[in-house]
């Protein structure tokens, strides 16, 4: 290998991490921990098998953190995932037992190619957003096929995911 050869393959080697290490920096991350479709997740009024409720660093913690404020009828925790204004249930009984079960479904990071013609001049889907697809049993049945779902779509600001978004289809 010749001497400036040998320069330029070393100047690469260092050069590319630190470029990498700054895009990282700069972009909050976009998917997460891998889903898992069939795994069941279960948040109560104070306790959640997330571990991220109020830290939306990833678009999952962004929805978790969302579901929480809602279930919990905690303002604080849907104003840090971007939610300001929201028109909450009244508070339930601080004793209440009440476990929600759920499953995200999947996570889809959307593309400037991804996005219909028509949606491009839309506020809440642009490149970069992702949508996190959440799944709740049916309260008769218990089956996931006959409950509810829940699209959030999620953009990133500031170092942080935040909820622009959400529709429940699929409800009686």
């Amino acid at each position: 290998m010749t001497p400036i050869r040998f320069l330029i393959l070393s100047l690469l080697f260092l050069v590319v991490p630190v470029l990498a290490g700054a895009a990282e920096k700069k972009a909050p991350a976009a998917q997460g921990p891998k889903i898992d479709p069939k795994a069941v997740r279960v948040m109560s009024l104070t306790a959640s098998t997330s571990d991220c409720i109020g830290d939306p660093k990833t678009p999952l913690c962004a929805v978790e953190t969302v579901m929480a404020c809602m279930l919990r009828r905690d303002m604080n925790l849907c104003r840090r995932a971007g939610v300001d204004e929201v028109a909450l249930a009244p508070p339930l009984d601080p004793n209440d037992t009440y476990q929600m079960p759920y499953r995200v479904l999947r996570q889809r990071l959307y593309r400037k190619q991804d996005i219909p013609k028509d949606l491009r001049d839309v506020d809440w889907l642009k490149p970069g957003y992702v949508e996190v697809v959440i799944s709740e049993p049916d309260p008769d049945t218990g089956s996931y096929a006959e409950g509810d779902k829940r699209t959030f779509m999620v953009k990133p600001v500031n170092g942080k995911w935040e909820v622009t978004t959400w529709a429940v289809w699929g409800a009686d």
